[in-house]
């Protein structure tokens, strides 16, 4: 994807979702559900499962990259997590 001149990153859902001050999906699957929902996204049913929720979350945090409101830890190689504010 790099020779495409496509972005390509790691994101850590759970660093993402202690940022957010979301809940982890084996402690509050329905918290983390509702925190992805009131941070913008859609689509994600009510059954959605824990893979399910930890994927949203990443893709989450790569829209975020994009949109410049995201941090690389550990330099270009390293784990994309959201920005701090």
């Amino acid at each position: 994807m790099t020779a495409q001149a496509s972005t390509c990153a790691s994101a850590t859902g759970s660093a993402a979702q202690d940022v957010w001050g979301l809940p982890r999906q084996h402690r509050d699957r329905e918290g983390l559900l509702a925190g992805l929902r009131k941070l913008g996204v859609r689509g994600l049913s009510k059954t959605a499962t824990s893979d399910e929720l930890d994927a949203s979350t990443a893709a989450l945090v790569g829209r975020q990259f994009l949109l410049g409101r995201g941090n690389m830890l550990g330099g270009k190689s390293g784990i994309l997590i959201p920005a701090v504010t």
